[in-house]
């Protein structure tokens, strides 16, 4: 647990890293193969399971994301929360809780999100009514 643990946080910091270089979710996509091991792709799809925004799903040599085409900035997110499950590992876990890997992948993409579109992109995506009260308070650090 311990080195899965490590990994995963080598994962998160190389990927923020890679994120900062990056002008969008498709371009960190084609740039984190090397932290996956394999290609990442994406593609619209117009009908998606239980109405949720996007998914992932691990195949043979590569990863797909699929995600309902809305608005620029919702499918960049969507791109980045899926990617966060990929580069978490999240694939590979059965031990976990589907809540708590959703909020880490969250959590994840909009690290991702901030690092590549920046914060207002973080505001005006966000579906957390909290969010605004949470960055207004980081900002008057």
């Amino acid at each position: 647990m311990f080195k899965r643990r490590n990994e995963k946080s080598r994962r998160e910091y190389h990927l923020l890293k890679l994120a900062y270089r990056c002008q969008s979710a498709e371009e960190l996509c084609e740039k984190a193969v090397s932290l996956v091991g394999c290609p990442v792709y994406w593609k619209p799809c117009r009908v998606l399971l239980l109405g949720k925004p996007g998914f992932s799903a691990k195949k043979a040599s590569f990863y797909l994301i699929g995600y309902k085409p809305t608005t620029y900035l919702s499918i960049q997110h969507t791109i980045l929360h899926e990617l966060g499950h990929i580069v978490l590992g999240h694939h590979e876990a059965r031990d976990t809780e589907e809540i708590d890997i959703e909020q880490e992948a969250e959590d994840f993409g909009y690290q991702l999100l901030v690092a590549v579109h920046g914060v207002g992109a973080f505001l005006s995506t966000s579906k957390n009514p909290s969010v605004a009260a949470r960055y207004e308070s980081l900002m008057s650090l």
